[in-house]
């Protein structure tokens, strides 16, 4: 799994445009950028950064995560590798944890996954044999590829975004390997950005409460138990 962000310069002056930006909210002369960029930063109002987006090069992962990316439609936008245009003859994969875990499980799964690319393989050179070549033997055959295929996809959030994608996606309850790939991306931009340290956190960090009701892994009290424990304190 490999990140990494391809507009560098761009988001070394985001807080700076950030900041520019929203001085025409307060009539604020742009000489005080940086003291109005740290201001909204902290208090959630972002109209001033959503034209600004943070680009990431997102290299072998598996495309059930590319699909996860794709729920966060809101402030992004996304190019993904195309299984149509690019033949996946010896295609990687990734394996769960879990699964590595087990010999006797992964012995299955990668003997699965070989079949796949043989019978892919096989798929596509009986289409060629018949003149049916390139992307239209591709898109006939890809549909056996497994969710767990290896991809990659260039994929940019505003700073509101991707303050939304981390709550989500650094939360324990976040499936494995889009929590390693947020981890990744996160580290990414605070070595750039390192202002966004304490922003680029799993909601329970930023809200002081769960909001995973009974899913909560306890690290913080749910917002009933938050309700709770402030009531106690008023009486």
């Amino acid at each position: 799994m490999k990140v990494e962000i391809i507009n560098k310069e761009q988001v070394e002056q985001l807080l700076d445009i950030f900041g520019e930006t929203a001085c025409i909210c307060y009539d604020t002369p742009t000489k005080f950028k940086k003291g109005v960029a740290k201001t909204v930063l902290s208090t959630g109002h972002f109209s001033g950064s959503r034209g600004q987006y943070i680009y990431f090069k997102i290299e072998d992962v598996p495309r059930s995560l590319a699909d996860q990316m794709a729920r966060h439609s809101v402030g992004t936008a996304v190019n993904m590798q195309s299984f149509r245009y690019v033949k996946m003859e010896d295609f990687t994969y990734y394996t769960p944890s879990l699964i590595e875990k087990y010999p006797e499980a992964k012995a299955i799964y990668e003997d699965t996954m070989e079949v796949i690319k043989h019978n892919y393989n096989e798929i596509v050179g009986i289409l060629n044999e018949h003149g049916i070549k390139g992307e239209k033997a591709n898109q006939s055959a890809r549909g056996i590829l497994p969710m767990n295929t290896n991809t990659k996809l260039i994929m940019a959030f505003t700073l509101e975004a991707l303050m939304n994608f981390m709550e989500k996606r650094l939360c324990v309850r976040a499936e494995e390997h889009i929590r390693k790939l947020a981890k990744l991306m996160r580290d990414e931009v605070i070595t750039i950005i390192p202002e966004l340290d304490d922003k680029l956190v799993p909601a329970c960090e930023a809200k002081l409460w769960c909001p995973e009701g009974k899913m909560c892994c306890g690290k913080y009290p749910t917002k009933d138990q938050l309700k709770e424990i402030l009531n106690s304190h008023k009486k």
